[in-house]
């Protein structure tokens, strides 16, 4: 790519012409693994941060899971019922 003042779309179209579609598909992988494997060990790794539950969002989370993604309102029911059921058990839900 950089011998020839080309950018990476540029770069497979001529490995393809070059080597055919195997061999571009073969250094497109091989350069991602090699970019993947750098980032791994160069980027901080983020902690995990437990958001603070919020029931006032329910009614929110509710409506884009019912009505966004068809979230069928039967099992909504039934995950409230058995948050209830374990809030008043002292018990934890971990679906």
């Amino acid at each position: 790519m950089h011998v020839n003042g080309c950018n990476f779309r540029q770069a497979i179209a001529w490995l393809h012409e070059r080597f055919g579609e195997a061999g571009a598909e073969r250094a497109a992988i091989s350069h991602a693994l090699k970019m993947t494997a750098e980032i791994i060990q160069s980027e901080p790794r983020p902690q995990f941060q437990l958001r603070v539950e919020d029931k006032a969002n329910w009614p929110g989370v509710e409506h884009y899971l019912t009505r966004n993604v068809a979230y069928p309102k039967i099992l909504w029911n039934f995950y409230t019922a058995l948050d209830w059921f374990m809030l008043m058990t002292n018990k934890t839900l971990c679906l």
